[in-house]
């Protein structure tokens, strides 16, 4: 929070508001660099506490403990779909319509294809393995925590 009432009475109030911080006006250039690597460093530990985050205007995905990956149309498109139902069996056919296919007409090893690279990307880059299942005639279901940020 920013603002110009800076009595402490203020202050404590929008502490008890919630506020993670409580700036005065005029705010120094190293109080607010200070906050703001304070904001980043909650939000790098968001990830690591066993949460994959996906974040759409990042277009990345980063791992309890890895670099962040980033993500193409197609590979953000399929964990748009895993957040949405997020330890539920998804199945092929919704997986394809999010692609934009048509499941009559889609060729199921283009899911297959993207979801391997997107296995084998992760694996790379964050150097943890996507906790993606395949279930054998169903679709797939991510096993762990989802979150999305942004």
């Amino acid at each position: 929070m920013v603002t110009a009432q800076g009595d402490v009475s203020q202050r404590i109030e929008g502490l008890h508001a919630d506020a993670d911080l409580y700036l005065v006006k005029p705010v120094h250039f190293d109080e607010l660099l200070a906050a703001v690597q304070k904001a980043a460093r909650a939000l790098k530990a968001d990830t690591l506490d066993g949460r994959w985050m996906v974040d759409p205007s990042a277009w990345t995905l980063s791992a309890p403990a890895g670099e962040p990956v980033p993500l193409t149309g197609r590979e953000l498109a399929l964990l748009t779909v895993f957040i949405e139902r997020s330890g539920i069996t998804v199945d092929r056919h919704s997986l394809i319509q999010a692609l934009g296919g048509d499941p009559s007409s889609f060729d199921s090893r283009r899911l297959e294809v993207s979801v391997r690279r997107l296995r084998n990307k992760v694996l790379k880059t964050a150097g943890v393995p996507l906790p993606l299942k395949t279930v054998y005639g169903q679709g797939f279901v991510f096993t762990a925590g989802l979150g999305r940020s942004g």
